[in-house]
């Protein structure tokens, strides 16, 4: 399914994309409350919220991507604090920090401040974490400085 809702964001069709990521969100939900500790459901659900919010900044909707982003910000830190020896799920934050600078940031004013804490949490994150795409997520983070700078 994500391949195909992937495509309609390709063809620019991001309502439709938005709205089949919404029922994928509303399955993820229904099955990670059916059991908290199954950390497939749990990454399932915060794939969902994350897919959301990448179609809200899309659309342009910048104010309405950070509660996604959050959501699934909350979901990968407790499944990182979980299991502090997957690296997977610590990229998976390190990402999860990083849309949420770069959204603030894009936003401006209150949420700049904001912003900047965020980047500096994934940094710190990033300095403990020695997965091969390291080097990519320290630029993704430099940029997402750099917007906060302008």
């Amino acid at each position: 399914m994500r391949v195909a809702v992937q495509m309609l964001v390709a063809q620019g069709k991001l309502q439709e994309a938005l709205e089949a990521y919404q029922q994928a969100l509303t399955i993820a939900k229904t099955l990670a409350e059916q059991d908290k500790t199954n950390s497939g459901w749990q990454l399932d659900l915060s794939i969902s919220y994350d897919s959301v919010g990448d179609v809200l900044v899309a659309q342009g909707k910048l104010q309405e991507a950070p509660e996604a982003y959050q959501q699934s910000l909350a979901i990968f830190k407790r499944l990182a604090e979980r299991d502090k020896t997957n690296s997977g799920w610590r990229r998976d934050l390190i990402v999860s920090l990083c849309k949420m600078a770069t959204t603030m940031a894009k936003i401006g004013g209150d949420d700049g401040f904001r912003a900047r804490q965020i980047v500096q949490e994934a940094l710190n994150l990033t300095d403990k974490y020695s997965g091969m795409d390291r080097r990519q997520l320290v630029d993704a983070l430099n940029q997402a400085l750099q917007q906060l700078v302008h």
